[in-house]
C-alpha cells in the first residue's frame, strides 16, 4: 500500500508544503535566482526588455557552449533539429497535445534541465526566451525551474499573471489595450480597475454557466495547471535522474475524481442534474464558447452544440474505442499486459496505480503501444471537433491547453467517463469490512461546525503582462487590475470530540459530500461515494480520555492562499536582495495549494444540506514526509474508493455528520470576518454600497 499522507488531496500537496521550513528565510543565493527567473517571465510575449538579457541573446549560443551541459550530444541534436527544420515559431498557438509541440516542449526543456549550473541554466533559458516560441517557453521553462535541484525552492508567479489572455475574457484584454492608449495607467498603490464578470454573471445563458463561478476561478485553474506542471505525462523521472512520482497513476485517478467531485458539489448547489459522461455514438450536446484571446490575439476556437466526433489528423475514433475496449476486457479478465509480455494480477492487490498510469497513458504506462492513452485521446478528440484535420487553421481550444481546461464543462464529462474505468476495476475488490475500518479503543464522539455561510468576493489579479512595453521603465508606470467576483466563505471551525482508551498516534480524514439529490430524494452511501471531496485530512496523536480537536480551513494541508501578485513578489524579491526586508518561503510558497476560498460549495438562501463523513485509522510508522512521520498505508479516496455495505460503517471510529451552508450577498455580511486575500485578521467589517460598487471598511 502507499503512504497517503503525501498526497492528501491531489498530486501538488507534497509540493505545496514542499520541504519549507515553518518561516524559512531565503538566502541571498535563492533570491538573485528568484529575481532571474522573475524577469524572464516579466512581458513574456515580446522580446525582452531588460538590457542584461539582450546582451546574452545576443551574444550566447547553447551548441557555442557544449561543456555547459551534462548531455552535449542532446544539445547537437537539438541544434541541428533548430537550424535545419525550426520550431515552432513565435507568436504560433502552442499546445503539449500537439505531437510536434510535444517534441519540442521536451526537446527545450531538457535542453534547460541539462544545464550544468545555474549559470547555464539561466543562459540558456536567456536565449530560448528570445528565439523560441513564447508559449512553449514558458512551458518548458518553468517545469525545468520545477524540477531542477537548483531552482526548485524558487517561488513562480501564479499563471493568471504570467498570461492573464487565458484566464480572462478578450473584452477585457482590448479594454486594457485601449485604456493604455488613452493615457490611463493606474499606479502601483491605486491600480486601474477593470471588472471582469463569468460568463454566467450576472445572468447565466445555459445551465452549464450557472457553475462558471468555479470553473473560470483563477485560484482553481492555476492549481491545475500546476497539477500538469509538476508531473507532465511525458515526463519519466529516471530519464532525468529524478526521484521517482510515487503512486503516480493512483494520484492522477484521486485528483481527476476530486476535480469533478468539486465540480459536482457546485452542480448540486445549483439545483443542476448529475453529471453524464460524454457517448460514443451521440452527438456532443455541450456547446461552449470561451471568450478567450490567445496568447497572439487570436479567438479561442468555440464548439457549437451537436458536433459529432470524427478522427482527427492523429487518432482514428475506431483507434480511441479499442484502446478503451482493451482497458475495460482487462479489467473484467483481471490481469493487464506489460509491453515485455508480463501480466499484472488486478486481483491479487490493489493495481489502481498500474492502471492510472495505462489510462493517462504517461510516461510509465507498463505498455503504451496497446493500450494508447485514452485519457489525452479523448481530450484531443473533443478539441479538434470543429477542425479535426487543421483544414482551417483552427487554433487550439481550451480543452488542449492545461491553463484552461477546466473552463470547457466537457471536460468535466471526459473526466467521468475516464473515472467510470476506475470505477469498474475498484468495483471488482472486496468492499472494506467492519474489521478493516475498526480502530479499537478510538470513538468519536461528537462533531459540530460552526455557521458556515458563502458569499461572492471581489478579487484582484494583475493584467500588465498581457500588454506590450517600449522599454522597462514604462513599465513601472502602470498597473491594471481586472477584478472580479470569487466564491468565498466566512471563516469558520469544525470541531472534533475524540475518546481514546490509550495513547496512539492516528490519521483524520474529513470529507464533505452531497446528502440529496436535485430531485430531493436522499441518497444511500453507495450513491453519495463517488461525490465526497477530501476536505481534511492530518495526523493526531491521541492521549487516553476525552481529545478536543480544533480545525479551520487555514489548517487544511492541501490548501493555500491566494499565490502573490507578480509586482508584489519581484518587489519584496529586490527589497530582501538589498536588505531592507526579510523573504520568508512559508508567506509566498502558497500558489500550490487548492484555493481556501473553495472550502465550501455555494450554499442557499435557505441552506444547502451536506453531509460531513469523519474517519479516524490507526497510523504507522512511515517515512518522514513534510506533513507528518507517519501514515495509515490507505488506498486514496479511502474509504470511499470501494464498493459499499452501509452496516459495515457503522463503527465507533466514523462518524457522519450533517451540515447547512448558507449563501449570502456581500454587502448583506455584517459578521466578524477574516481579509483572507489580504492575510491578516479584522474585527469588524462594515460593507457599503455606492454606484453599484461594494466598498469594505475593516477595523
Amino acid at each position: 500500500m502507499r503512504p497517503v499522507i503525501v498526497v492528501v488531496f491531489s498530486l501538488l500537496v507534497c509540493r505545496a508544503v514542499h520541504s519549507v521550513v515553518p518561516h524559512a528565510e531565503a538566502d541571498i543565493v535563492l533570491l538573485t535566482k528568484q529575481q532571474k527567473v522573475l524577469r524572464l517571465l516579466y512581458h513574456v510575449q515580446q522580446p525582452t526588455i531588460i538590457k542584461e538579457e539582450q546582451e546574452i541573446a545576443k551574444t550566447y549560443k547553447p551548441i557555442e557552449h557544449p561543456d555547459n551541459y551534462q548531455d552535449k550530444w542532446s544539445v547537437e541534436i537539438f541544434w541541428k533539429y533548430y537550424t535545419h527544420y525550426g520550431f515552432l515559431p513565435r507568436g504560433e498557438v502552442f499546445s503539449i497535445y500537439y505531437e510536434k509541440h510535444l517534441y519540442q516542449a521536451k526537446a527545450l526543456f531538457e535542453l534547460m534541465y541539462y544545464a550544468k549550473d545555474f549559470d547555464s541554466f539561466y543562459q540558456t533559458a536567456v536565449w530560448a526566451r528570445e528565439y523560441m516560441n513564447e508559449a512553449m517557453f514558458v512551458y518548458a521553462f518553468t517545469i525545468a525551474v520545477l524540477h531542477r535541484e537548483d531552482t526548485k525552492e524558487i517561488t513562480l508567479p501564479a499563471p493568471y499573471e504570467i498570461y492573464p489572455q487565458l484566464f480572462v475574457n478578450a473584452d477585457v484584454i482590448h479594454k486594457a489595450y485601449n485604456i493604455r492608449l488613452q493615457g490611463y495607467v493606474g499606479s502601483k498603490e491605486e491600480p486601474y480597475v477593470l471588472y471582469a464578470n463569468s460568463g454566467g454573471f450576472p445572468e447565466a445563458n445555459n445551465q452549464e454557466e450557472l457553475v462558471s463561478y468555479l470553473t473560470e476561478d483563477v485560484g482553481f485553474n492555476s492549481f491545475f495547471t500546476y497539477l500538469h506542471y509538476s508531473y507532465p505525462f511525458w515526463l519519466k523521472p529516471k530519464n532525468y535522474s529524478m526521484p521517482d512520482f510515487a503512486d503516480r497513476g493512483e494520484r492522477f485517478f484521486f485528483s481527476l475524481q476530486q476535480i469533478v467531485s468539486r465540480y459536482s458539489l457546485e452542480r448540486f448547489a445549483n439545483r443542476l442534474p448529475d453529471l453524464e459522461s460524454i457517448d460514443y455514438n451521440h452527438p456532443v450536446l455541450v456547446g461552449y464558447y470561451p471568450e478567450l484571446r490567445l496568447q497572439n490575439g487570436r479567438e479561442a476556437p468555440a464548439r457549437p452544440v451537436g458536433v459529432h466526433p470524427r478522427n482527427i489528423d492523429l487518432l482514428h475514433w475506431e483507434e480511441l474505442k479499442n484502446y478503451e475496449r482493451r482497458i475495460r476486457d482487462a479489467i473484467d479478465y483481471g490481469y493487464v499486459a506489460g509491453s515485455d509480455y508480463e501480466k499484472y494480477n488486478l486481483r491479487e492487490k490493489d493495481l489502481t496505480n498500474i492502471l492510472g498510469n495505462i489510462v493517462e497513458g504517461n510516461a510509465e504506462s507498463i505498455h503504451r503501444e496497446y493500450y494508447g492513452s485514452v485519457y489525452r485521446n479523448l481530450l484531443s478528440v473533443f478539441s479538434h471537433i470543429v477542425d479535426p484535420v487543421h483544414q482551417y487553421g483552427v487554433p487550439a481550444s481550451v480543452l488542449e491547453q492545461p491553463e484552461t481546461q477546466l473552463r470547457d464543462p466537457l471536460f468535466y464529462r471526459i473526466a467521468k467517463r475516464i473515472l467510470s474505468i476506475f470505477y469498474q476495476y475498484k468495483d471488482h475488490l472486496k468492499p472494506y469490512t467492519q474489521q478493516e475500518l475498526l480502530f479499537p479503543g478510538v470513538t468519536i464522539a461528537d462533531v459540530t461546525f460552526d455557521k458556515l455561510i458563502t458569499y461572492f468576493d471581489y478579487f484582484d489579479f494583475e493584467l500588465n503582462n498581457a500588454l506590450d512595453l517600449p522599454n522597462r521603465e514604462e513599465g513601472a508606470k502602470y498597473n491594471f487590475v481586472a477584478r472580479r467576483y470569487l466564491l468565498n466563505h466566512k471563516p469558520f471551525f469544525y470541531y472534533i470530540k475524540v475518546k481514546s482508551e490509550k495513547e496512539v498516534n492516528s490519521l483524520v480524514r474529513v470529507y464533505i459530500g452531497p446528502k440529496y439529490d436535485v430531485y430531493g430524494r436522499k441518497l444511500t452511501l453507495e450513491e453519495r461515494r463517488h461525490h465526497y471531496v477530501l476536505m481534511d485530512m492530518f495526523p493526531k496523536k491521541l492521549v487516553p480520555g476525552l481529545n478536543e480537536i480544533k480545525r479551520s480551513p487555514k489548517d487544511f494541508v492541501a490548501y493555500g492562499k491566494e499565490a502573490p501578485h507578480f509586482s508584489e513578489l519581484y518587489n519584496a524579491t529586490e527589497r530582501a536582495l538589498k536588505g531592507e526586508q526579510k523573504f520568508f518561503l512559508d508567506e509566498f510558497r502558497s500558489q500550490f495549494g487548492f484555493p481556501h476560498r473553495l472550502a465550501l460549495p455555494r450554499g442557499t438562501d435557505s441552506g444547502l444540506p451536506l453531509s460531513i463523513f469523519v474517519i479516524i485509522t490507526p497510523a504507522v510508522e512511515g517515512a518522514k514526509f513534510p506533513v507528518a512521520t507517519y501514515t495509515d498505508n490507505r488506498a486514496l479516496g479511502f474509504p470511499f474508493d470501494r464498493r459499499i455495505i452501509e452496516f459495515e460503517y457503522e463503527v465507533p471510529n466514523a462518524h457522519f455528520h450533517d451540515i447547512y451552508v448558507v449563501h449570502r450577498r456581500l454587502e448583506d455580511i455584517s459578521a466578524t470576518v477574516a481579509d483572507l486575500h489580504l492575510g491578516h485578521t479584522v474585527k469588524h467589517v462594515k460593507v457599503t454600497v455606492i454606484n453599484n460598487k461594494v466598498q469594505i471598511q475593516y477595523s
